[in-house]
C-alpha cells in the first residue's frame, strides 16, 4: 500500500542518514597539531633518530667536500654508513620497525648521495652526466612515491600521516644493489685524491656501472613495485573507503526494511470497529 511504501522510503532514509553521520565521524579529518604529534611519536625511535641524525650531518659532509677537506668527509662519510647500517639493525631486530622510517630511511639515502655527487661534481671529481642522472631518478621518485601515496589515501586524512597512510616503502633488490654502488662511487671519490687508489680507467668503469644500475632501479620502480601495505587498518583506499560506504548504507537500509516488515499488520476494519 502506499502507506507501507512511504514508511519504508523514510526507513531507508533513516539508514543512510545515520551511516552518513558514522562515516563522518569515523572519517574526521585530523588537524596540523595532530599530525605532527603522529609524526614525533615515530620519529623518536632511535633508528628514526638516527637517520635524522645523517640526514642534518650532510651539509656539513658537503660544505667538507666543497673546501678539500676530503679526509675529515672520509670519516664522516663512513660514520653515516655505520648509522645506515645501525638503524637498519635496530628496526628490525629490535621490534622498532615504524611506518614513517620505510619512508626516512631511503629518504635520508637520496638526500645524501645527490648532495655529495652535486659538491663532488662541483670540485670536478664526479662526472656531471652521472650526477645528472642520479639527481633526476630520485626527484622522480620522491614526486613519483607522493602521488602514487595520495592516490591510495582516503581523502579524509593527510597524505603522509604516518598513522593512517595504507603503503610503506620496500626497496627493491636492483634498487638497494644501485645505493650499494652509488655509496662506493662516492668513496672511491674521495679515495682517489687522498691516496690515489684505482686508476681513471677503473673509475670510469664505476661511473658506467653506476649509472646502468640507476636506469634499471629506475625501470623497475616504474611498476611501483616498491610498496607495501602499511599495517594501518584504520585506512582505505579511495575507491574500497566508496565501495564500502555503498555496502554499509545497503545493510543499514535492508535492517531497516526488515524491521519495518516484522512490525505486525494491523487490520484496518478492527481498527476501526475498536474506535467506535
Amino acid at each position: 500500500s502506499a502507506s507501507e511504501d512511504k514508511d519504508k522510503i523514510n526507513d531507508q532514509q533513516e539508514g543512510i542518514n545515520r551511516h552518513k553521520q558514522e562515516q563522518k565521524q569515523k572519517h574526521k579529518k585530523l588537524d596540523s597539531g595532530e599530525l605532527f604529534r603522529n609524526w614525533l611519536g615515530q620519529l623518536q625511535s632511535p633508528p628514526n633518530l638516527l637517520t635524522s641524525l645523517r640526514i642534518l650531518s650532510t651539509p656539513y659532509l658537503c660544505y667538507l667536500v666543497a673546501t678539500n677537506d676530503y679526509s675529515t668527509a672520509l670519516v664522516g662519510c663512513c660514520l653515516a654508513g655505520v648509522s645506515d647500517v645501525l638503524d637498519g639493525y635496530l628496526a628490525r631486530n629490535f621490534n622498532m620497525v615504524t611506518v614513517l622510517g620505510t619512508y626516512l630511511d631511503p629518504l635520508a639515502d637520496k638526500i645524501m648521495i645527490n648532495s655529495l655527487a652535486l659538491s663532488l661534481g662541483y670540485v670536478d671529481i664526479l662526472p656531471l652526466p652521472l650526477v645528472a642522472l642520479w639527481l633526476g631518478r630520485d626527484v622522480t621518485l620522491i614526486v613519483g612515491t607522493f602521488l602514487h601515496v595520495q592516490k591510495s589515501t582516503s581523502s579524509h586524512n593527510f597524505t603522509m600521516d604516518p598513522v593512517t597512510t595504507p603503503l610503506r616503502v620496500e626497496p627493491t633488490t636492483i634498487g638497494k644493489v644501485n645505493t650499494g654502488l652509488q655509496f662506493l662511487t662516492l668513496g672511491m671519490s674521495l679515495l682517489q685524491p687522498l691516496y690515489g687508489i684505482g686508476s681513471p680507467e677503473s673509475f670510469q668503469a664505476l661511473c658506467w656501472l653506476t649509472g646502468g644500475t640507476t636506469v634499471a632501479s629506475a625501470l623497475g620502480y616504474a611498476g611501483y613495485n616498491a610498496f607495501g601495505e602499511s599495517g594501518n587498518s584504520i585506512i582505505t583506499s579511495t575507491t574500497t573507503t566508496t565501495t564500502s560506504t555503498t555496502a554499509t548504507t545497503a545493510t543499514a537500509v535492508a535492517a531497516a526494511t526488515a524491521t519495518r516488515r516484522l512490525k505486525p499488520k494491523v487490520n484496518s476494519k478492527t481498527e476501526g470497529r475498536n474506535n467506535i
